[in-house]
């Protein structure tokens, strides 16, 4: 019997330059009906960019998620994870699998301490 469970690690401190990490242990069977709920509502779509499927993302994650929780971003990484390790080896563009992941982990990199700063001196300066 496969295990059922998914472990995480997580950056709990808001700075970009000092890590705190703690793991986190979650439940693949309680979270795969939002794994599967969110590659069949990403897939059959032909959005050329990963912000198009934000929408799609955002409905199903909010429906799951409560905020009273404390922090989303370690509900997003396991979604990711998981997701990730259930992708098609030959999936493409427009896969179901891929699309959440890349919407996914777009919102997961702009939830980063620091990432906002460094994308808006990258824009006014340069890389």
């Amino acid at each position: 019997m496969e295990n059922d469970t998914i472990t995480i690690k997580f950056d709990t401190n808001p700075s970009p330059w000092f890590n705190d990490y703690v793991e986190l242990t979650f439940s693949k069977s309680k979270l795969q009906p939002v794994v599967d709920e969110l590659v069949k509502e990403c897939s059959d779509k032909d959005y050329q960019s990963s912000y198009s499927y934000n929408h799609i993302v955002d409905r199903v994650i909010n429906k799951n998620w409560k905020e009273d929780c404390g922090s989303i971003r370690p509900f997003l990484k396991v979604i990711y994870k998981i997701i990730m390790n259930q992708c098609p080896k030959e999936a493409d563009w427009h896969n179901g699998h891929v699309a959440a992941a890349r919407s996914i982990n777009s919102k997961m990199a702009w939830m980063t301490p620091g990432f906002v700063e460094a994308r808006r001196y990258n824009d006014i300066y340069g890389s």
